[in-house]
């Protein structure tokens, strides 16, 4: 269970330090699933969610690159939908009619198919996926330029066993979010937060 926060707090979210550049990027996930039947059988499919800021003059694309301990891989993008809030009593945030930094908020999602072989050393491997638009609030806001998300997959041993489980066939699912996240609340609008981890 210790592990499972582990990925779970790494996959949310993971910012390295790095300089403002621009101020679009506001979260996302990076999950994994075993794919267990057709011609991918054995393979991970990686699912990268990104949230962006899609205010007037907020680019309309993200990075399609997902950097695994094998090398880079392109990402598809599977879809892009808005994700701004509904606020209670006043016209609601909507992408391209607000002004930037004002709450509209698109989320896309990517996806590759990738091959792993061998054991993850204790430390894990690092998925990791980054793009050159962290948000001006930032608080980790110094040095070269850049957004950073990253997920790591830790070596598992199965009960009973001597030694951890290879990669290669693959054998297990990283946790993931049900819920899409609340990146903006509208003042005086009813929220809770339950991303509902799975």
């Amino acid at each position: 269970m210790k592990n499972l926060y582990k990925i779970l707090f790494v996959a949310a979210i993971s910012l390295m330090a790095f300089q403002s550049k621009a101020s679009h990027y506001l979260g996302g996930e990076i999950t994994w699933e075993c794919i267990d039947s057709g011609i991918n059988k054995n393979k991970y499919k990686f699912t990268c969610v990104i949230y962006k800021e899609c205010g007037i003059g907020a680019a309309n694309y993200v990075s399609n690159t997902l950097h695994t301990p094998n090398g880079t891989v392109s990402m598809t993008q599977i879809s892009v939908e808005e994700v701004s809030p509904e606020c209670l009593g006043s016209t609601s945030v909507k992408c391209g009619v607000w002004a930037s930094g004002k709450g509209a908020v698109q989320k896309f999602t990517l996806q590759a198919t990738v091959t792993l072989t061998g054991v993850p050393p204790a430390t894990g491997w690092q998925f990791y996926w980054s793009d050159s638009a962290r948000p001006t609030t930032s608080l980790v806001n110094t040095n070269s330029g850049g957004y950073y998300l990253r997920a790591i997959m830790y070596p598992y041993t199965p009960v009973g066993g001597t030694a951890p489980n290879n990669a290669n066939p693959c054998y297990d699912n990283s946790p993931y979010f049900s819920e899409v996240g609340s990146l903006t609340i509208c003042a005086g609008s009813p929220f809770t937060s339950n991303h509902l981890v799975s």
